[in-house]
């Protein structure tokens, strides 16, 4: 099961819980059959672009709001990947390389690089 698959589904089941649906009533809704829902909440299924569409209308929200987990985990795990990438980018860098490139990061976690970004 992958950690996007669980994440989905657990926020699946949390909006259809407030809604105070029953997984029958949400399949009924979104017209995919009960167990679909059981596998999508339970991590086992990631659902096409069309049936996400239906299950975000059944449930009264945009698909970008059922999804909206997925991409925020996927944006750190995007983050983590690039942290990797510069660690390798520093490999074999001087003393003076890596001074320079430390104060250009703070500078930038500063915002102080184009008073216009702000």
């Amino acid at each position: 099961m992958t950690d996007s698959r669980r994440r989905l589904g657990a926020h699946l089941r949390a909006l259809r819980r407030e809604r105070n649906l029953t997984q029958e009533q949400l399949a009924e809704r979104a017209n995919v059959h009960p167990t679909y829902i059981t596998r999508i909440e339970a991590g086992r299924s990631m659902p096409a672009l069309d049936v996400l569409a239906r299950l975000a209308a059944a449930l009264g929200v945009s698909t970008a709001e059922l999804v909206r987990v997925v991409e925020q985990r996927e944006s750190a795990a995007d983050a983590d990947l690039m942290r990797q990438e510069i660690g390798r980018l520093l490999d074999g860098a001087s003393c003076q390389q890596l001074a320079l490139i430390r104060d250009f990061a703070a500078l930038l976690r500063k915002g102080g690089y184009c008073s216009g970004d702000r």
